[in-house]
């Protein structure tokens, strides 16, 4: 931003601009750069819709609507140096001042314990493990009897811990392909998007032209 700024100031030393010309040339500056990185979509057509109101009500005097602070020939100058310079990079300025958001998606399950209780998983992994001993220790008389509920429920465990997996594979294999999908949609209308703001920009030049 330093050397954004540097270079206009620069610019309008050269062009013989007053203080109160140099001052509106940087807040229309400084406008269409908060417009530039107030989203991270390409924003273009509406950053070049706000400098030529902002132009426009600078540059005809009819107040108290409009001042008419730059000559015509100034207005241009203006014009060719923001397309020469911001308009030309205003990628390079979104991607370098637009905040960046993640996307942190967590999936939990009901029978998976949380990170917070890695502690207590870890104690009782231990005293299982004391029982267990314990346990290996006894006769079989003394074992406790089971009844066939209880034996065919757990007969099934493996076999929910089996299509829990396959579930989680789905989940995961179905959000891939929508993020895919989702990148896609994304892209082709940023293209979409772009070649519109190329053909406004030849249109312009044509018109600057004749």
């Amino acid at each position: 931003m330093t050397e954004l700024y540097y270079n206009a100031l620069q610019w309008s030393d050269k062009q013989d601009l007053d203080v109160a010309q140099t001052s509106t040339f940087f807040s229309i500056l400084s406008a269409i750069h908060n417009t530039c990185i107030k989203t991270d979509a390409d924003n273009l057509p509406e950053m070049v819709s706000q400098f030529q109101e902002l132009m426009a009500l600078h540059s005809v005097q009819r107040p108290p609507v409009a001042i008419g602070l730059f000559t015509h020939q100034q207005a241009v100058k203006i014009n060719n140096y923001m397309n020469d310079t911001y308009f030309r990079h205003h990628k390079l300025y979104k991607y370098a001042f637009t905040p960046q958001y993640m996307l942190d998606l967590r999936l939990h399950y009901n029978d998976e314990p949380r990170p917070a209780d890695t502690d207590e998983e870890e104690e009782g992994t231990e005293a299982g493990n004391t029982a267990q001993g314990q346990a290996e220790d006894m006769d079989e008389s003394e074992l406790p009897e089971v009844d066939g509920q209880d034996a065919a429920e757990a007969e099934d465990r493996p076999f929910m811990g089996n299509a829990q997996k396959e579930l989680r594979a789905i989940i995961a294999s179905m959000l891939k392909v929508h993020m895919k999908k989702l990148k896609g949609d994304v892209d082709e209308q940023m293209k979409h998007l772009q070649s519109k703001v190329e053909e406004q920009l030849t249109t312009l030049a044509g018109k600057k032209g004749k």
